[in-house]
C-alpha cells in the first residue's frame, strides 16, 4: 500500500485533510447525515441520544479535546471572582467567536452523558441566542432544551 510521500512522489495529490472551522463544517454534516439515516418514530430525544451517541464513539478522538477545552473556560468565567456583569460579558465575547456549526455540535452535545454538564451555562448564558431553528436537524429540537428536558 502506498503511504502518502509515495502517492506525491508518483504524482497523485496526497490525500486531503480537513482543518479548522472546515472540520467543523464536516463534522456537523456528518452528524446531520446521520441523523437522517437513522429517523425512527422514537422519542425525538432518545432518537438524539442515540444518533449522537453513535457519533461520539466513531469521532470522539477528534472532538473530545475541544469539548473538554471549552467547556473548561466557560466553567472558569462561571467560577471567578468577576461580577456577573463581568461574566456575561466574557460569555459573549466568547459565543462571539462560535460559529453556528460548532453551536450545532455543542447543542446536540448537550444530549450525551458526558455534555449534559454544559447544560448549566447553556441556559445560565444563553449559550444558544445566536442559534437560529434552521441552524439544527429539526426546528423542533429547541424546545427539548427550552423545555429543559436535559438537565
Amino acid at each position: 500500500m502506498l503511504n502518502d510521500i509515495d502517492l506525491y512522489k508518483s504524482g497523485n495529490k496526497a490525500p486531503t485533510r480537513t482543518n479548522g472551522r472546515d472540520a467543523i463544517n464536516v463534522f456537523k454534516q456528518r452528524l446531520h447525515k446521520s441523523y437522517i439515516d437513522s429517523c425512527t418514530s422514537l422519542d425525538e430525544s432518545k432518537e438524539i441520544d442515540s444518533v449522537y451517541d453513535s457519533f461520539w464513539n466513531q469521532y470522539k478522538t477528534e472532538l473530545a479535546h475541544y469539548f473538554r477545552f471549552l467547556y473548561n473556560i466557560i466553567r472558569y468565567i462561571d467560577s471567578s471572582d468577576a461580577t456577573e456583569q463581568e461574566k456575561k460579558l466574557y460569555m459573549s465575547l466568547l459565543r462571539a467567536q462560535l460559529s453556528n456549526q460548532e453551536l450545532t455540535l455543542i447543542f446536540y452535545n448537550c444530549f450525551s452523558k458526558s455534555g449534559k454538564a454544559f447544560i448549566k451555562y447553556v441556559n445560565k448564558y444563553d449559550l444558544f441566542r445566536d442559534l437560529g431553528n434552521d441552524d439544527l436537524f429539526d426546528s423542533d429540537h429547541m424546545t427539548l432544551i427550552s423545555q429543559n428536558h436535559i438537565d
